[in-house]
């Protein structure tokens, strides 16, 4: 996966397109391998939840990772 420059196009599409929030890959409709992630934060008595789209390779990824992480954790722990 090559860098990406955040332009001014980058940051402020407007299309309807949905893009993978790693690699900015385009998310297809139909894309029955394809994800979403869960980011939730709170700011004071409100929480917000975000589910952006992960596309069929970084979802996945991320997945098993983070499993690992749990692994790694649990190991130092025990």
């Amino acid at each position: 996966m090559e860098p990406r420059t955040l332009t001014h196009r980058y940051l402020f599409d407007t299309s309807d397109e949905r893009r993978c929030d790693v690699c900015g890959d385009v998310v297809e409709e139909g894309d029955e391998d394809a994800s979403t992630a869960l980011y939730v934060w709170t700011r004071g008595n409100e929480t917000r939840y975000e589910e952006p789209p992960l596309c069929s390779k970084c979802g996945p990824a991320l997945g098993l990772a983070q499993v690992r992480r749990w692994e790694i954790e649990d190991e130092e722990e025990g």
